[in-house]
């Protein structure tokens, strides 16, 4: 066998007549790429329809057709041949395509049964390409019966040597199937399980097909990415490297697109655009005018990120008319266009933009409570801008709150990116000293959210950016050594990714923020304050490259978060109340957990100590949530954040609220007494982070 292991499958279906039909012309051993077969094919495209065709060479031909995107041919083959062995293929070009129509009506044409007139492994293919399209109508019942039968028919065949390359590349093919149902199902962990196995199954049988694992190479970045693992670009690099070996270009394009979302998350937005041009210039030949609409938002994003607003505003208006030309939408380019007009003053249309984005997504029939949040912070920047400060604030809230209940990671990020600005102009245009407080105590306690939220799933470049914020914030809040910390970190994170200009900026902070260190035990710091109101505008800037989107959801896996340890804290520093989730424990010295907790919160305002003021404080290795009320202050140390950790905590602290007075008096306190509390405040935990253990 030669190096086409690409075809392999359809080896068991050839038989000898097959492999001379026609003096071998179709017979894929004749040649030495699937390149030069597939350009063997379009060369003797005539001969292709003129002569009868043998099943398996309808199902070959179909599938290599399938593999360089040529709607055009395959259309052509159905309406002569309008079988199960080229609609098995044609199929997955519809779905690409979005010919709801069509792809419906070739499914009532080939209903799910076995039958001995079409092959084997064209059935098996027609399944699983259904699959895939009951997944993205959302049908996610009618997706896994499909891809159990799927399933089942395959474990038939398993033990049968004769269909061994069958089994294997099927096999591997359903897992990349599988894994997209995941990851629609934000199950991220699982996609990551299924996409390894369909990567095992076909590398340690070395099974080279380019397709196949370019295909699983590619989702396994997408979920490294999700996840926020820094071995996405290996991955997609491995996808490009394997569509490359035969020149399968639409692939090639999509793992190069997937590079480019990762630069931008580094901040490297001149690279990024580079890969994004290479994309535009592969689907312009597909006509993939919807793929190409998604990149010309994604350079739109690049653009305004670096500051260009001419050339960005020139993709904006392409995109529109491009969706005007050849009858698309695209809703967050409404969205985009909201918020650049929105900056550059033009409200009415960015009133307008909003509308219509309110409008596709009403016909769309999205979820209307995530509409309804898009609208209210959308509607919260405009009014900010227009600096209607009260409307913009209560706008904001609402979407924010609405977006939580979701847990819809992008959006709350999105809400919390404006709330910070609204707050940094409150800071700006007041001279009350408390007020100034209150608004850097608020603009804190968003900064940390949206780190927690960044750290859960990627965005180095955005992550680096809200901390260099936070860093600012610390220092103009005296906490000298809480900026020092973030900022070391920050520091190596920018020499680690090789972001200049942030590293610059962290190592400028990091000697102002010593220097003041140096300069608050002389008590002469007024004027270096002064000087930080400039500074800290200037990161209000720079950390504000929202004009690119995530669009990833952070995962609800049945991976949950690590519960380490809860404490209850007095004002005095003492603990009063604890409890280990694991049997290993992050410090024997309660004591000294508790002390360290207390100096943190007392660096802080006086507002941090009211009621409601919840903290989410980032250590190297766990985060450590605090709910401080006015007698006592709850710390939970966890791996990673979620809304139900948080709800939980609020929960435990107005149970402890009602028995606070006999913890502190612990000490003249009958031990049977503070035993029985104990063991509510115990049964409580359980309870309360059942569901998260």
């Amino acid at each position: 066998m030669k190096d086409l292991i690409e075809l392999s499958k359809y080896l068991p279906f050839l038989t000898e007549r097959d492999i001379s039909f026609h003096d071998g012309l179709f017979y894929f051993e004749n040649y030495e790429s699937l390149e030069e077969y597939f350009d063997s094919l379009v060369m003797k495209w005539e001969i292709v329809l003129s002569v009868k065709l043998p099943p398996v060479y309808l199902a070959i031909i179909s599938y290599v057709l399938m593999i360089y995107f040529q709607f055009q041919k395959l259309e052509e083959l159905h309406e002569k041949y309008p079988t199960l062995e080229v609609a098995s293929s044609y199929l997955m070009i519809l779905i690409r395509q979005s010919q709801k129509e069509k792809i419906k009506s070739m499914l009532n044409s080939f209903p799910i049964t076995r039958t001995d007139k079409s092959l084997l492994v064209s059935e098996i293919d027609f399944l699983i390409w259904q699959t895939y399209f009951f997944i993205y109508e959302r049908d996610f019942q009618k997706a896994k019966e499909i891809l159990q039968y799927t399933e089942n028919i395959l474990e038939e065949i398993k033990s049968n040597e004769k269909y061994n390359l069958v089994y294997r590349q099927e096999k591997a093919l359903l897992f990349h199937i599988e894994c997209v149902l995941h990851q629609v199902e934000r199950n991220h962990h699982k996609s990551l399980v299924s996409i390894k196995k369909g990567i095992d199954i076909l590398e340690i049988e070395r099974i080279e097909d380019s397709f196949i694992l370019g295909t699983l190479y590619n989702s396994f970045g997408s979920a490294l990415n999700i996840l926020g693992d820094s071995e996405a670009k290996k991955a997609f690099s491995k996808g490009l490297e394997h569509f490359s070996r035969n020149n399968i270009e639409r692939g090639m394009a999509v793992c190069q697109a997937n590079i480019a979302t990762l630069l931008i998350q580094e901040g490297r937005f001149d690279q990024a655009i580079k890969y994004f041009y290479n994309f535009i210039d592969i689907m312009s030949k597909f006509q993939d005018q919807r793929n190409i609409l998604v990149i010309y938002n994604y350079i739109y994003s690049c653009l305004r990120s670096m500051e260009k607003m001419d050339e960005a505003e020139e993709y904006l208006i392409k995109a529109f008319d491009s969706m005007k030309k050849h009858d698309i939408e695209n809703d967050d380019i409404y969205l985009e266009a909201t918020e650049f007009y929105a900056i550059n003053g033009k409200f009415d249309l960015a009133e307008s933009y909003l509308k219509k984005y309110y409008e596709i997504m009403q016909v769309k029939e999205e979820e209307e409570t995530l509409n309804k949040s898009t609208w209210h912070i959308s509607k919260g920047f405009i009014e900010l801008k227009k600096m209607n400060i009260f409307a913009s604030e209560q706008e904001l809230i609402e979407g924010i709150k609405l977006a939580r209940k979701n847990n819809f990671a992008p959006l709350i990020l999105q809400g919390l990116i404006y709330l910070i600005e609204l707050l940094i102009i409150k800071y700006r245009t007041t001279e009350d000293l408390d007020l100034r407080n209150k608004f850097i105590e608020k603009v804190e306690l968003n900064c940390q959210e949206c780190v927690i939220l960044l750290r859960e799933y990627k965005s180095i470049f955005q992550m680096v950016n809200y901390n260099l914020l936070l860093a600012t914030v610390y220092i103009l809040s005296f906490k000298y050594e809480l900026a020092q910390d973030v900022l070391n970190r920050i520091v190596k994170v920018c020499k680690e990714y090789n972001l200049q200009k942030q590293c610059e900026r962290a190592e400028r902070n990091l000697k102002i923020a010593l220097d003041l260190k140096e300069r608050s035990k002389q008590e002469d710091i007024e004027q270096a304050i002064l000087q930080m109101r400039t500074e800290f505008e200037i990161s209000m800037m720079d950390y504000s490259e929202r004009g690119v989107k995530e669009t990833t959801y952070i995962s609800s896996s049945e991976e949950k978060p690590i519960l380490l340890f809860l404490l209850v804290i007095l004002p005095s520093g003492l603990p009063v109340y604890s409890y280990n989730f694991k049997s290993e424990r992050i410090s024997d010295d309660e004591l000294l957990i508790a002390g360290l907790i207390n100096a943190i919160q007392n660096f802080s305002s006086e507002i941090s100590m009211k009621k409601g003021e919840f903290r989410m404080l980032e250590h190297t290795d766990y985060l450590v949530l605090l709910e401080p009320r006015e007698n006592f202050t709850v710390a939970f140390f966890t791996d990673s954040f979620s809304y139900g950790i948080k709800e939980g905590i609020l929960k435990f602290a107005d149970e402890t609220e009602k028995i606070i007075e006999i913890l502190e008096k612990k000490d003249f306190v009958k031990s049977d007494k503070i035993g029985q509390i104990t063991m509510k405040l115990d049964k409580s935990v359980n309870e309360l982070f059942q569901e998260t253990k």
